[in-house]
């Protein structure tokens, strides 16, 4: 039996903790200021009202528990943390100036941390001083002057959740949501049972008294909300809605209500399913009435904290305006939420508005409006309507107005150039008219008839010239390209130009133009595009279904230069392209290269663009519409529109103004305006979308892995691979702060391995086989993309196995790679680069035993493949002949699973350091004897960790140790096994690590439920 390392803490000045990102576990806001409990660190931030908070302080303040609550006493001026049995208490007055000043003056602020023998669920602190502590068995610890007095009701339930309740009235009740027995409110002042409530099914997850002492609120792992009459105990209605359980809920009473203003309390609640909901007591029905749900708030699953601050004043100079919510999920990020009801609002606007408002002498009858368009610099909507009214609505005025009728437009189409004031409107027959403001006047022009009946126009507006194209109906006829330039309010035809089509089933869905190089891009309903030069109409490119997909429902340019272009491709299903186009000179044929495939699984996507390096989607799911930042993972608006299906619908946006949008669509026969202003939303800076602090993968993380390029920016690239099954793609940077470019959701089951083959390939593993080659590439600032390149083909049709490690060695025209699979299989195998296959050259049975490791490595020009498996056995082939490889060396290292593997090489001696489920670490040297290898055991540490080591990483002499018992261990060898530091990480479920240097510093990467990046100090 192995004994507990009792090195838990030595020379921890050695390692510096720079960021931690990990599961946000307390959420308290406060005025101005949102403290944060992000695992045992303390975060304040401080809000300028009109801008995303800054953070002002971040401090560790327990040495290992987690923070669980925080409460301030304004009369006091005294906060209160608590988390898991420790607790301590803080002066405001002593916190504020560090606050003011900065992170960078808060670094010798003391804390003094106090614990009790029991778990604390949730602490305050009374006017008069005194220290309360609800603990786990539904007890009060009273504390005065370091006295404690113990306080309970008589029942003492084990308890997952509760609350103390201080009234206006200065009664104090206790809320105690327990495991098994429901709901048990009682009275701090005379410690008796006011009310056992039973409703919910399960444990009791969250429970709330409001300050007025009116309303009880709970929720379940039931997934329900209960809203109850507290003078009562009646239960009045309940809220279902979350799709799993439901972890907390506030009560969102505005800070200036009157006592007569009470009757539709909304409460806020968070849960499992990673949504916020806003819900209303409505005092006529049993049902909470749904207001508001904003879905995919965070990554992966969990919402485990959150805080709401609501107020009816209309100051927006007063923090207590801010109307937000604040969350904090498993991913580690911190989000601010607007609730301000005035930041999207939905206007309805029919045919009978404008005939009322106009005075118009018409028949409502068969009426709608089939089209329109918005200008966005004017705020003027122009509709046209079935009998072919054309009509203005201003936004800021309200009035109506109509311009003009003409019957050939019954059935027309409404487009228009934003930046020249000017609405166009075709109709099937080819006939054109523009509507141009300048200066309050208004020019109505037709222009040629074409003779031909066409199906659709397309605008291209480059502020200063106008591109139309004209889509014919008859798919045998080309399009037709228009050029203009704008002068004497009018649109002026400078160029014509007919464009073939590939053939006539090039059904056009997007185009574009590319005025660096002076190319026409456009894109069809089989995923195909066409690039044709705009000067002479010859075709420069044609792709037939460029990926997987039906239907590309955008095309843009996000980046050009005189040797290629980068476009922006993204089809309806869901899949996204960055695409590279350039000139192969040697064949004098254009190419086309994809950087980045991926796809969102959300819903269907209409358009998009990318701003500030996020890439921005809009479109379709269920019953609403959403704009989605795929690059941060968020929902930033929604709005419930009764589905897409044919739905017409138009966006906009003003890149001058990202946090504008403009959503209108039709419904029935109404017309839907909705505008949306994002509060938090500052494309000044990168950390915007109302994003507080940065995240990972909601879920645990399986893997990681940094690249050995180091970019000018002081970074290196780093991907990990998450328990959801999602590969990050990130740059970690000098000061530890990490930067997520791309989620790839290729894989579909439990990830096993992620590692850099080189600085071109990726490569990663998970069960039911699967393995795939990923290319890696850069555009614009060296931003990574990836594609997945191959992935191997399964060998059963209900494939089992897990791909538990992997390795390779890229050649010129192949690369050469070995598998090792949960049922003790290794495979060698060739993949080709031309062809892109694999070819399997070798596979062979170890045992019956699971391989949790490989590694190839080199000696004296020789190849060897090691392996580790459960059964603690370290084995060494040499593979110089991959068909006939010859077995070297097979030696017992550990009792059992051999979980980490570490070679290391200094100067012309092999070091093997290996760490296993006994806890143990073993050091051994490889050497060469008679052309034979051997390996000889130098040092064994029975003790070496408390739990499993999982991960080692190595640099010079210094090999670091991670385990499950969270301690991060330093070690030296060369050749003995000597451990010179060591210090506690608050990464729990540590999983993985890997180290680098970045501008000259050691940076360590710890993985497990979150990630941590330490500095090493040596």
């Amino acid at each position: 039996m192995t004994i507990n390392n009792e090195i838990s803490s030595l020379n921890e000045d050695k390692f510096k903790t720079i960021q931690h990102y990990g599961p946000v576990t307390c959420i308290k806001i406060f005025k101005n200021y949102v403290f944060v409990g992000y695992g045992p660190i303390l975060y304040i931030y401080q809000f300028s009202f009109s801008d995303s908070p800054e953070l002002n302080f971040v401090k560790q303040i327990f040495k290992r528990n987690k923070i669980h609550n925080i409460y301030i006493n304004e009369s006091q001026s005294k906060v209160i943390i608590s988390g898991s049995k420790s607790y301590t208490v803080i002066d405001f007055e002593d916190l504020e100036p560090f606050m003011i000043f900065g992170k960078s003056h808060y670094s010798n602020f003391k804390i003094e941390e106090k614990s009790i023998n029991e778990w604390i669920i949730t602490s305050c602190i009374l006017d008069d001083g005194t220290i309360l502590l609800l603990n786990s068995y539904n007890e009060i610890y009273q504390i005065q002057s370091n006295y404690i007095t113990k306080i309970h009701c008589g029942e003492k339930s084990i308890l997952y959740s509760g609350s103390i309740n201080i009234l206006e009235n200065g009664e104090i009740f206790i809320a105690s949501g327990t495991v098994m027995n429901g709901i048990i409110i009682w009275s701090y002042n005379t410690e008796k049972i006011k009310y056992r409530l039973k409703d919910h099914e399960g444990s009791i997850f969250g429970v709330k008294i409001d300050k007025f002492g009116k309303y009880i609120i709970s929720c379940s792992d039931d997934r329900s909300i209960k809203l109850y009459n507290f003078k009562t105990g009646k239960l009045l209605s309940t809220g279902w809605g979350h799709g799993s359980r439901i972890w907390n809920l506030e009560f969102m009473i505005p800070l200036n209500i009157d006592e007569d203003d009470k009757s539709n309390i909304k409460i806020m609640s968070i849960g499992e399913d990673c949504t916020l909901r806003i819900w209303e007591n409505d005092p006529g029905s049993d049902k909470l009435k749904s207001l508001k749900v904003i879905e995919n708030c965070h990554r992966g699953k969990h919402i485990w904290s959150g805080d709401v601050q609501y107020t009816n004043k209309d100051r927006y100079e007063d923090y207590q305006n801010l109307k937000i919510c604040c969350t904090g999920g498993a991913d580690g990020r911190v989000r601010i939420h607007d609730l301000d009801e005035k930041n999207q609002l939905t206007t309805k606007l029919t045919v009978t508005d404008f005939i009322n408002n106009l005075n118009l002498q018409i028949d409502l009858k068969n009426i709608s409006i089939k089209d329109y368009f918005y200008l966005i610099y004017l705020n003027k909507l122009i509709c046209l309507t079935s009998n072919g009214l054309i009509l203005e609505y201003d936004y800021k005025s309200k009035k109506y107005r109509k311009l003009a009728q003409f019957d050939d437009f019954t059935n027309g189409m409404v487009n228009g150039f934003i930046n020249a004031n000017t609405v166009l409107i075709a109709d099937k027959n080819g006939k054109l008219l523009s509507i141009s403001y300048t200066n309050d006047d208004i020019h109505l022009n037709w222009y040629e008839n074409e003779d031909i009946k066409i199906s659709n126009i397309y605008v291209i507006d480059d502020s200063v010239m106008f591109y139309i194209l004209f889509e014919p109906s008859n798919p045998n006829f080309p399009f037709i390209l228009k050029q203009y330039f704008f002068e004497n309010n009018q649109l002026n035809l400078q160029n014509f130009k007919n464009i073939s089509r590939p053939n006539n089933n090039f059904q056009l869905t997007s185009f574009t133009i590319d005025f660096e190089n002076e190319w026409i891009i456009l894109t069809s309903k089989k995923m195909s595009l066409l690039i044709v030069d705009l000067l002479d109409l010859s075709i420069k490119c044609f792709k037939r279904k460029i990926a997987p997909g039906d239907t590309i429902s955008s095309v843009s340019v996000i980046n050009t230069t005189s040797k290629f272009i980068n476009l922006l491709i993204l089809s309806r299903d869901g899949t996204y392209l960055i695409t590279k186009i350039f000139k192969n000179f040697e064949n004098t044929n254009f190419e086309i290269e994809i950087l980045l495939e991926n796809k969102l699984t959300r819903g269907l996507i209409e358009g998009g663009f990318i701003y500030n390096n996020n890439l921005l989607l809009y479109g379709f799911k269920s019953s609403y519409f959403f704009v989605w930042n795929e690059t941060k993972q968020i929902e930033i608006m929604n709005e419930i529109c009764g589905g897409n299906g044919h739905r017409h619908f138009k966006f906009y946006f003003e890149p001058r103004m990202l946090n504008k949008f403009k959503f209108i669509y039709s419904f029935k026969n109404d017309l839907y305006l909705c505008d949306y202003y994002g509060r938090f939303i500052d494309q000044n800076i990168d950390k915007d979308f109302g994003i507080l602090h940065r995240g990972t993968h909601g879920r645990e993380i399986r893997d990681l892995s940094i690249s050995k390029q180091e970019f000018t920016d002081n970074s290196r690239l780093m991907v990990t691979s998450s328990e959801d099954s999602t590969i990050g793609i990130n740059k970690i940077y000098s000061d530890g702060e990490i930067e997520n470019f791309w989620n790839m959701n290729n894989h579909i089951s439990g990830m096993q391995k992620i590692k850099f083959l080189n600085n071109n390939y990726i490569l990663s593993s998970a069960a039911n086989e699967e393995f795939l080659i990923w290319k890696l590439s850069f555009f614009k600032n060296d931003i990574p993309t990836v594609r997945e390149l191959k992935r191997l083909s399964l060998t059963q049709e209900i494939p089992d196995l897990r791909i538990m490690d992997f390795d390779g060695i890229e050649y010129e025209n192949y690369i050469f790679l070995i598998t090792v699979y949960s049922n003790s299989t290794i495979k060698f195998w060739n993949f080709s680069k031309v062809t892109e296959t694999f070819e399997l050259i070798n596979k062979f049975n170890y045992s019956t035993c699971c391989i949790l490791n490989c590694e190839i490595f080199e000696i004296n020009k020789n190849k060897y493949l090691i392996i580790s498996a459960t059964d603690g056995y370290i084995l060494i082939w040499n593979i110089n002949d991959p068909k006939n490889i010859q077995l070297e060396i097979k030696q017992k290292l550990h009792q059992s699973g051999v979980k980490a593997i570490c070679l290391a090489q200094l100067k012309n001696n092999f070091y093997l350091i290996t760490g296993g489920d006994d806890n143990s670490l073993t050091s051994s040297q490889i050497i060469v004897n008679d052309s034979k290898l051997k390996l000889i055991n130098l040092q064994e540490e029975l003790n070496a960790a408390s739990a499993t080591i999982t991960s080692i990483s190595h640099f010079d002499n210094y090999v670091i140790v991670v385990s499950v018992d969270q301690i991060v261990r330093l070690w030296t060898f060369n050749p003995n096994l000597k451990c010179i530091a060591a210090k506690y990480t608050t990464v729990a479920d540590v999983g993985c690590c890997d180290i680098t240097t970045i501008n000259n510093e050691k940076i360590l990467i710890i993985g497990g439920s979150g990630l941590s990046s330490w500095k090493i100090n040596i």
